[in-house]
């Protein structure tokens, strides 16, 4: 029952990390003057239900898959503001988006939008790291499964050791797991062992079950993964948002649309393979 609890917690860190990197996204936005449309936590994949109400100042909607969010903001004029501005699709001086669009942002604002998602886990995990060191915990370090003193486990083993923790442990148990997701998530390295995001909470649960610091440095380390997956170079990712977009800055020519929608496609279909593998990796093992 404790493990359960523990889990169930972690789970929550996890939905409030995502919340947020999105109404950040969305704050940053609006307090630059840019429309928030929408604000969604969860992947919308047809098949199941989604929650959607209207916020203040925006529309929220929940998945019941909480995997993966995103904040919309307003682009082009509909169809009645045309209508009521005068503004025709065949007039190529007529204004393209309005004033408080994301495409009618500067480079800064939108430099913004693309890179707080991302530091706001940042953030969150060097808190959660800090604590077991401030208040002298025990230290965690990678092990292999067999010495591995918290079961279960998705990450190989973690041993809980005699020392007190400090800086340069959780710096090595932290540059450890990333690096290790780093290559058997996105450059396919065996998976053996491994499990994905229910395994990594599962983890945490089990972290939590031995201590409460253990369990911070779980969650940490899985805001950081957060962090350092959604900076990559990948056209559906924050990164590779971004890097579209400093492009088009600094050559001052935008992207051909035939150019961006295949890098999107291909960019799509990668995370697709990985989130695939992901979670047949965890039904691995939770089977074994």
């Amino acid at each position: 029952m404790q493990l359960i609890l523990w889990v169930l917690l972690s789970a929550a860190a996890f939905v409030l990390v995502q919340y947020v990197y999105v109404v950040s996204q969305a704050c940053i936005g609006r307090w630059n003057g840019i429309k928030v449309d929408e604000v969604s936590i969860g992947y919308d994949l047809g098949f199941l239900p989604q929650f959607r109400w209207r916020g203040k100042n925006w529309d929220w909607k929940i998945g019941l898959l909480l995997v993966g969010s995103h904040t919309k903001f307003r682009n082009e004029y509909t169809d009645d503001e045309k209508l009521a501005l005068g503004i025709s699709n065949d007039d190529e001086r007529a204004p393209k988006f309005p004033p408080d669009s994301f495409n009618h942002a500067s480079f800064l604002t939108k430099s913004s939008i693309f890179l707080i998602g991302p530091f706001s886990s940042l953030f969150i995990g060097v808190v959660c790291l800090v604590i077991p060191v401030v208040v002298g915990s025990n230290k965690v370090r990678v092990s292999t499964p067999q010495s591995s003193t918290i079961q279960p486990v998705a990450v190989g083993g973690i041993e809980v050791t005699k020392d007190q923790s400090d800086w340069s442990g959780q710096f090595e148990f932290c540059s450890t797991i990333l690096s290790k997701c780093f290559l058997k998530y996105f450059l396919f390295f065996p998976l053996e062992g491994w499990g994905g995001l229910i395994g990594a909470l599962i983890t945490s649960g089990a972290a939590g079950s031995e201590s409460y610091s253990f369990w911070l440095t779980c969650i940490g380390v899985i805001c950081l993964y957060n962090f350092v997956s959604n900076l990559l170079p990948i056209p559906i990712l924050n990164g590779g948002h971004f890097l579209f977009h400093l492009w088009e800055h600094m050559t001052g020519q935008k992207i051909a649309e035939k150019v961006s929608i295949t890098l999107t496609m291909i960019g799509l279909i990668f995370m697709l393979v990985v989130y695939v593998r992901i979670f047949v990796a965890d039904i691995i093992w939770l089977l074994s």
